[in-house]
Formats: structure tokens, sequence, C-alpha cells
């Protein structure tokens, strides 16, 4: 059942990824697919072979302290944020209604939730990470603070680049967005 299970997810990640190369570049690469699929999982395979070393099973537990924790609920916070203050509840809520042709069950719970409630929680949630943060370690050996360093940037990474891209966006829009630049 592990097997299946890792398998299962290997192919969901491999196919997000050729998915979103393919869906950005379609008429360069819609026709090679393949020859995508093959780069991408060679470069997988290439990077997977680092965690294979004598130093992998600590590289594994940096990226399992820090790959998804923070960055997750940060990266939620913001899409959360954007959505109901920047882009308004009341606009996605329509958005919702056209897409559906109704509005969501109880419409004023959903907005009380998007707009405060998630927010404050996603807030708390990551307060309480950043006030229970202990240097990573693997069993007696606890990690230097250059490979903390590491860490957060592996961290901030993926982070980093939803607010650099909606600036790049919004500075290359042209109309009413343009006023904001």
């Amino acid at each position: 059942m592990l097997l299946t299970l890792g398998m299962g997810t290997q192919f969901t990640i491999c196919e997000t990824v050729v998915t979103t190369i393919v869906d950005t570049f379609p008429e360069q690469l819609r026709k090679k697919k393949q020859f995508v699929l093959a780069g991408v999982c060679c470069i997988m395979f290439s990077l997977g072979l680092i965690l294979c070393t004598r130093g992998g099973m600590y590289m594994l537990q940096l990226m399992d302290a820090f790959a998804a924790s923070y960055s997750t609920l940060i990266i939620g916070f913001i899409e959360l944020f954007v959505i109901s203050w920047v882009y308004g509840v009341d606009r996605f809520m329509n958005d919702i209604k056209v897409m559906l042709g109704k509005y969501p069950f109880h419409p004023m719970y959903w907005k009380y939730c998007w707009k405060y409630l998630t927010p404050i929680v996603l807030l708390c949630i990551l307060l309480f990470n950043f006030i229970d943060f202990k240097p990573t370690q693997y069993a007696d050996y606890v990690f230097p603070n250059w490979s903390l360093v590491i860490g957060w940037i592996m961290c901030m990474s993926s982070v980093v680049v939803i607010p650099s891209m909606a600036v790049y966006k919004v500075y290359l829009a042209t109309g009413a967005h343009s006023v904001f630049v």
C-alpha cells in the first residue's frame, strides 16, 4: 500500500509540473509533452539522488522541517487576503454564483469565514509555529545555524514568487489597473 501511495503521489506531482510548464508555453511545447515529461523526470531523479547520499537523511529532515510547513501557511494567508480584501468577498461570491448558478449555502457564513475567521486562525497558527520554533535535529545531531538559513531560503523561495509575480503583472497591466503603479 505504501508503494502505491508513493507512486500515486509521484505521478500527481510530476503531471502537475509538466502541465504547468506545457500550459505556460503551449505553442512550443504542446506537441513535445513527452520530452518535457522526460526532462522533468530526469531533473527530479537527479535532485532525489542527493537524498541517497550519506547526508541525505539530514537533507530530508531539513526539507521536512521547512519546505511545506511555513510556506503553506503564508501562501494560504496571502491567497485568502487577496481574495477577501483586495478582490473583495462580494465579487468573489458573485463569481461563484456565475459558476454554480446560485450562491453557496449560507453566504454570510462564507463571507465571515473568508474575511475574518480563517485569516485570524491562519495567523495564529503561523504565530504559534514561530513561537514554538526549535532548531531542526536528527537523532542527537542539532543542525547548525547556516543550515537553518538554507531551510528558510528553501521555505521562502516558494513564497516570494507570489508577490513578485503580482507586482510584475500589475506593472505590465494597462488600463484602470495601471493607476496603482
